[in-house]
């Protein structure tokens, strides 16, 4: 019974990956001037995927109820 409920729901490692880029990538870009434009869009870009991340997690959650 565990085992099924592991396997619907993602693990929550990927969502606190997202977490950890987004905080990375918002501090090299304060810290490295020369290429902040560069780390912005990555941050941007794992916020994205976090947001896209969390919803999709809610619908299937909805789909199961």
């Amino acid at each position: 019974m565990q085992d099924l409920e592991r396997n619907k729901k993602p693990p929550i490692k990927t969502e606190f990956l997202f977490q950890i880029g987004i905080i990375f990538f918002i501090i090299l870009g304060a810290i490295i001037k020369q290429a902040s434009w560069l780390f912005w869009i990555l941050a941007i870009v794992c916020a994205v995927c976090w947001i896209i991340f969390v919803e999709k997690r809610k619908k299937e959650e909805e789909k199961d109820k």
